[in-house]
């Protein structure tokens, strides 16, 4: 964020979720939550402020994921962008996201393991097939069978 909250609803609203957030954290609540008001909403009157904290600390909420994202109406392309993990997102479900999530561990793996074979020596499958036995065919060109062409190669080696 780039300097203080708006004075409006919505950053009324950002405040009060804020001040649920420091509310549980261990220490001086109070003075947490005082003065993350001052850095943050430096409009808001004392008054307002007092209240607010009053009214957070008698009953302060934890919010869950989902819920948080909805009420900061947070979306998956930010939550990517700002890399955030603790939040849900507003346009996808959990379901959806642990399903993208598996999805990208799956392709990181193929890729990781796919790297491994090569640093092995293992050559990609075109490669191999285009210099394998089956595709060059030897034994057309000696004019045999295939199977005698392998039963005389066993036999010579």
């Amino acid at each position: 964020m780039a300097g203080p909250l708006p004075d409006d609803d919505a950053g009324r609203d950002e405040a009060l979720v804020m001040a649920h957030h420091l509310a549980r954290r261990p220490g001086d609540r109070r003075r947490h939550i005082t003065a993350w008001l001052e850095l943050w909403a430096p409009w808001m009157p004392p008054a307002e402020v007092a209240a607010l904290i009053t009214a957070v600390l008698a009953r302060p909420i934890r919010w869950r994921a989902d819920t948080l994202a909805q009420r900061l109406n947070l979306t998956d392309a930010e939550r990517r962008r700002l890399r955030i993990t603790t939040i849900g997102a507003s346009d996808k479900t959990k379901a959806q996201r642990l399903a993208e999530r598996k999805e990208r561990k799956r392709a990181a793996d193929r890729l990781r393991r796919q790297r491994n074979r090569q640093a092995r020596g293992a050559r990609p499958r075109p490669d191999y097939e285009a210099t394998s036995l089956t595709r060059i065919k030897p034994w057309e060109r000696l004019g045999m069978s295939r199977a005698g062409w392998y039963r005389h190669r066993k036999l010579a080696a």
